[in-house]
This record gives structure tokens, sequence and C-alpha cells, in this order.
């Protein structure tokens, strides 16, 4: 984004603001992280992945012209939106398991189900709105991870490590449908040009 020849993208200057801002909140939740409470996290990883959305958003829009601009711009920016929707969802889930009552204990496991539906939704709206399927991946490799995690470590949870490898699982399909949907559709207008 930085080489004079991207000033005159229209691509790039749609989303070069929304990434730097991406950046900057990126830092600040490391910080917040770090030094700060856990609430605090929350606020500052859910202001971010509203800013990734935005970004994988104008990059749906604006398609890209070069192999090059696919890795960089698409698939960084899909794998950072997939990486910060499942941090948003620990650090939630760690926020609400401190200031939870007892008694929510009992029904952790219908808790995090009910929270790996709403990645599924996130991540599959990702995946066809934008035809990409970096955000998918990404996600679903964060989604693997957590499964390990509740199948080895603790708290063990069989039904929230199955539930993960579903939602993960149907995020990578819904990812290739999107885009082989996408790639048809522009072959479709390609051909209607020609004719």
């Amino acid at each position: 984004q930085a080489f004079p020849a991207q000033r005159q993208d229209p691509r790039q200057q749609a989303v070069g603001g929304w990434i730097a801002a991406s950046m900057v909140l990126n830092g600040l939740w490391l910080v917040t992280a770090r030094f700060l409470t856990l609430w605090l996290t929350v606020v500052v990883i859910a202001a971010l992945l509203a800013v990734l959305a935005r970004v994988i958003v104008l990059l749906g829009r604006f398609p890209a012209r070069s192999l090059a601009d696919r890795i960089l711009t698409d698939g960084a920016n899909g794998l950072h939106f997939g990486w910060v929707t499942i941090a948003t969802v620990a650090n939630t889930a760690a926020w609400l398991t401190q200031i939870a009552p007892q008694s929510w204990a009992q029904a952790a496991d219908a808790w995090a189900i009910g929270v790996l539906v709403v990645v599924l939704v996130i991540g599959a709206a990702a995946a066809w709105i934008t035809g990409r399927i970096a955000p998918a991946l990404a996600t679903a490799w964060g989604l693997a991870w957590l499964a390990v995690g509740r199948l080895t470590g603790e708290p063990q949870s069989t039904p929230t490590a199955i539930a993960a490898i579903t939602v993960a699982v149907l995020l990578v399909i819904t990812g290739v449908v999107a885009v082989l949907r996408r790639s048809r559709a522009v072959d479709a207008d390609a051909q209607s040009t020609r004719r």
C-alpha cells in the first residue's frame, strides 16, 4: 500500500485506512491483553473484528487485479479476520467465565455450542459475501485448535470439540462453494462481454 503506484488504485484507497486502523487496534489489543483488564480486551477485539469485517466487505467490492494483490491483500486480511473471529470468541468466553455465576458452569457446553453457531454464521457470511476462502480457512484453523484443546486440555469438553470440528468443516465447505460460485459468475460475465 505504501508504493506510489498503489496510491491511484481505487481498491487500495478503499481499504488502506481500514487496514491501518486494524493494525492500530491489533497493537492496542496486545497492550490491553498484557497490561489491562479482560473486559477491555473484549471491547478492543470486538472493534478490531468490526474493522476487519469492513475490510473484507470492501475487498469483495473491489476484486484483485493480480495474484500478488489477492495473496498479499485478500489472503493476509482474510487470515487476520479469521484469527480475530476466534480470538474474539475466546476473549469473550474468558470474560464471561470470569463474571458468570457458578450456576452457569453446568450449561457451559450449551453456551459454547451456541457461540460456535455464531462463529459459523459470521464465517459463512464473510465467505459467501466476498467469495473468498481465506477467512473460512483461518477460522477453521482456529476451530481445529479449539477442538484439540477441548479434547486434550482443561476444561475438557467432547461436545464442544465435536461442535468446533463440525463448524470448521462447514466453514471450509462454504468457502469452497463461495469461491466456485464467484468464479462461475466472473466467467459468465466474461462470456457475456465477449458476445
